[in-house]
């Protein structure tokens, strides 16, 4: 994908975004006349294609003191996924597992003192 822009009318950026979207080269061609491209307009060139991440600094700021017209140069890079581990449950509050209520000597069935809700106070592990 490449996209232009022009500077001034006196020079052009030109920007190519590789197929996987990792990376952005911008090509400086030739000045006409006396503009000379600086490190604002490639900013806002990738600015306007939402290029914000892996933008390389010092790459623009050696682009634009020392220019080298005609020529891909690397101006922003992504960073490849990399594998996740999977997720895991760790109970640190210990549960029963048999979880009956107790049965009164009238027949009544004990709900409430059967130990389902764990309060914690702030800041403990949940």
């Amino acid at each position: 994908m490449s996209m232009e822009a022009e500077l001034s009318g006196a020079s052009c950026l030109k920007l190519h975004v590789t197929r996987d979207k990792m990376a952005a080269y911008i090509t400086i061609e030739h000045p006409c006349g006396w503009y000379v491209v600086n490190k604002e307009d490639v900013l806002a060139l990738l600015g306007a294609h939402n290029i914000v991440y892996g933008v390389c600094d010092d790459l623009i700021d050696a682009m634009v003191a020392n220019p080298i017209y005609n020529t891909e140069l690397l101006v922003a890079e992504g960073k490849h996924a990399s594998p996740g581990q999977d997720g895991r449950v760790e109970h640190l509050v210990s549960y029963s597992e048999t979880v009956a209520p107790v049965i009164m000597p009238d027949g009544r069935a004990d709900y409430k003192n059967m130990n389902l809700v764990h309060s914690v106070a702030k800041g403990e592990m949940l």
